[in-house]
């Protein structure tokens, strides 16, 4: 896989995940500034974690789910994209 590619892929599975972890902040009827309060981290951060330009530390996922009361591997379920597919899944 050259490097562009897995860019592209990685950058997918970020956006992927930060739609989920958005889907569940509001489901939950959190503000970005509420979690980011409880991560001790500022709103900003959790932008760009929803956004998908940012990594989130494991450490924070774990924390978030807590918060949250979800387990860790509902942030990592498939989402429906728009086509179909979701870079969450394994690809072949």
């Amino acid at each position: 896989m050259d490097q562009h590619h897995k860019r592209a892929h990685e950058g997918a599975f970020y956006r992927d995940l930060g739609h989920n972890l958005r889907l569940t902040r509001c489901a939950a009827g959190k503000t970005q500034t509420e979690i980011a309060d409880h991560l001790d981290i500022t709103y900003q951060q959790i932008q760009k974690y929803e956004a998908g330009t940012n990594r989130i530390p494991l450490d924070r996922m774990v924390r978030l789910a807590a918060f949250l009361d979800v387990p860790l591997s509902h942030f990592l379920s498939p989402t429906d994209a728009s086509d179909g597919g979701s870079a969450l899944r394994s690809s072949p």
